[in-house]
């Protein structure tokens, strides 16, 4: 068997990319903030599966300088470290430097291109916290609106919540009496995450203008409906289990609905043509369903 056919090599080279994912879990004892940024990347990086086929494999020269870049990347945080220290580098760019390694091994130079937008999400999202830190001053004085949205929705699902104004919520359970606070970044870091992956995945498509658009504010406001879904299931945790049921709930309920639903929005985005053709297509069938049972009721008479 040629492990180095196109197919193989594809099926190698994911196979290894996916690898050090699995490894940062096993090792990292905080693995939801560890994992979350390469986890992006190689979500990005999936969808780009197709387009690697087309490329051929990588020369001599080219594999061994990929092969000290892979060996290299375990060691890339500690130099940068000192120089950002408030950036969470460890297993970010480490990873990124991992995928570019792979990627001068597998294929040929000019499937670099297909490495940048995974390279870059996965450092800017690992700056996510970064960022926010600055945004912060600016979001936290409109954080009593989103307090007050979400004290709405759970009165109307028959939670007993007190607010204290600007962003506190008191939810009183058969367990107890349990404070929650709202701060913008718990509320909107998936947002920014979310709005740098449409920058890096708009910017790479041909597609119109108006399509574009259309994606943009179907993924923003399925982002922001997550949120709020989020937050109603753990104050239901907190109702039903108690607090350390709902802070375990809190603490990875997020990263799992965010990623699930940024590989659903991602495969929907990759197959918008069809899903497009299928909309379009529903009038014509709903027209013709009469139709056909006209049809077979003449045909019985």
């Amino acid at each position: 068997m040629d492990l180095f056919s196109p197919k193989n090599r594809v099926k190698i080279f994911y196979v290894l990319a996916f690898a050090p994912l699995i490894l940062i879990v096993y090792f990292q004892p905080g693995w939801p903030f560890a994992v979350i940024s390469p986890a992006y990347g190689f979500i990005l990086l999936v969808l780009k599966k197709g387009s690697l086929f087309s490329h051929s494999g990588a020369d001599n020269v080219q594999k061994i300088m990929g092969v000290v870049i892979a060996l290299g990347s375990f060691y890339v945080s500690y130099p940068l470290v000192y120089l950002f220290p408030r950036a969470s580098f460890y297993n970010v760019v480490n990873y990124a430097a991992f995928v570019l390694g792979l990627f001068l091994i597998f294929f040929e130079i000019s499937a670099l291109k297909e490495a940048l937008s995974p390279v870059f999400l996965i450092v800017a999202a690992s700056l996510n916290s970064v960022l926010f830190d600055w945004l912060e001053p600016l979001l936290s004085p409109y954080i009593n609106h989103f307090v007050s949205l979400m004290s709405f929705i759970l009165r109307t699902l028959g939670m007993n919540v007190v607010t204290q104004y600007p962003n506190v919520i008191i939810i009183n359970t058969p367990h107890g009496l349990v404070p929650a606070l709202f701060t913008w970044g718990c509320v909107a870091s998936s947002s920014i995450v979310f709005s740098m992956i449409l920058v890096v995945l708009l910017l790479e498509e041909t597609a119109p203008p108006r399509t574009k658009f259309i994606w943009a504010v179907v993924g923003i406001l399925g982002t922001l409906a997550l949120n709020i879904l989020r937050i109603v299931i753990i104050f239901l945790s907190y109702q039903l289990y108690g607090f350390e049921t709902g802070e375990t709930v809190h603490w990875y309920l997020g990263y799992a609905l965010f990623i699930t639903w940024l590989a659903l929005f991602l495969y929907m985005f990759s197959k918008r043509q069809t899903i497009l053709a299928q909309i379009k297509s529903i009038p014509h069938r709903l027209h013709n369903i009469p139709l056909r049972k006209t049809q077979s009721r003449s045909a019985e008479g």
